[in-house]
């Protein structure tokens, strides 16, 4: 019985440590829209509409991840584009797909809540 709690521990220890580092990561995020001019800035979720309706940045345009390479048309590269997302995966990928079609300012905020 000890034996099988205390894997019981350590997996939860486990767990509960890499959503606290993960987390951790990206409010760094936060920091840097703190010193960004979001007036000069492009905030965009690429979250799914349905998660984008239910609670957003009132000032992030919403862009589905899925959607980003064929919007990039309406995106302005001069401008710093600020990618968000439920955790900080599919912004990761967006800051990517952005950068491998030329757009130089890129912010990978992570979660939607950093950028409020």
């Amino acid at each position: 019985m000890f034996l099988r709690s205390k894997k019981l521990f350590v997996f939860l220890f486990v767990i509960l440590s890499y959503f606290g580092i993960a987390f951790m990561g990206h409010s760094a995020g936060a920091t840097v829209l703190q010193n960004s001019t979001l007036q000069q800035s492009i905030i965009i979720d690429v979250r799914t509409p349905k998660e984008f309706a239910y609670n957003s940045n009132p000032a992030s345009i919403n862009i589905p991840l899925n959607e980003l390479e064929t919007r990039l048309s309406t995106i302005d590269k001069e401008k710093t584009v600020i990618v968000c997302c439920a955790s900080g995966r599919r912004s990761a990928l967006a800051a990517a797909i952005l950068k491998k079609h030329g757009f130089k300012n890129v912010v990978d905020a992570g979660a939607w809540r950093n950028t409020v």
